[in-house]
């Protein structure tokens, strides 16, 4: 009867234990999710939060990101984005001194299982370790000589199932947020731009209300 009971313990607890992947261990894996990964709708939305430094300054930027429209192969994002400086010495003598919130409209390629096997095959030689404990998925990478570790959820959507980030520099988290009612969002006066890279990307202003319909 105890080895049993032990043995109950021990099937009931083993999905907890932490197992080891390589990379086509974790393709096979993200191949038995497909449909998971692949379930996309309008309305579908994440919140982004990520902590980081800048030359010495502490900055906080939140990104709401909510899927407004697919439109075959890519999907239309609106991300609304607050960026926020500590008020410090070091952030006011780096010239950011004011908190600035932004609306920002791109495409995005649809999240498809060929794209993140495609993701995994390209990021294949920086990753050092794969670990599997239930439906968490860890990741170890030497990034350009930084340490990166991330972790995805895979009961969740590719849009959303990375659930964090972090290195020495930066930490990211992302979180599920309610879908939104896409007929209620105001995008009067948006950004459009090319991608959601503020550093290369162009964008233009506008009232783009009709990308809707």
């Amino acid at each position: 009867m105890k080895i049993l009971i032990l043995g109950s313990l021990l099937l009931g607890t083993s999905t907890s234990f932490a197992q080891s992947l390589d990379v086509n261990g974790l393709k096979n894996l993200f191949t038995a999710k497909k449909e998971t990964l692949e379930k996309v709708h309008n309305g579908m939305t994440k919140k982004i939060t990520t902590t980081s430094k800048e030359d010495n300054c502490g900055i906080l930027m939140t990104s709401t990101q909510s899927i407004l429209k697919i439109a075959g192969e890519k999907v239309i994002i609106l991300s609304k984005e607050k960026f926020q400086p500590q008020n410090t010495e070091a952030c006011r003598t780096a010239g950011h001194t004011t908190s600035s919130d932004s609306s920002i409209l791109y495409y995005e390629t649809k999240p498809t299982l060929k794209n993140d096997l495609e993701d995994l095959d390209a990021s294949a030689a920086s990753i050092k370790s794969i670990n599997r404990a239930g439906e968490i998925v860890t990741m170890n990478l030497d990034v350009t000589d930084e340490k990166v570790t991330i972790k995805y959820d895979l009961t969740k959507p590719s849009f959303k199932n990375m659930i964090s980030s972090q290195s020495v520099n930066y930490k990211t988290e992302i979180q599920d947020v309610a879908d939104i009612d896409v007929k209620k969002v105001d995008l009067t006066s948006v950004s459009f731009c090319d991608n959601n890279d503020g550093d290369t990307s162009e964008c233009t202003v506008g009232d783009y209300s009709d990308i809707l319909f």
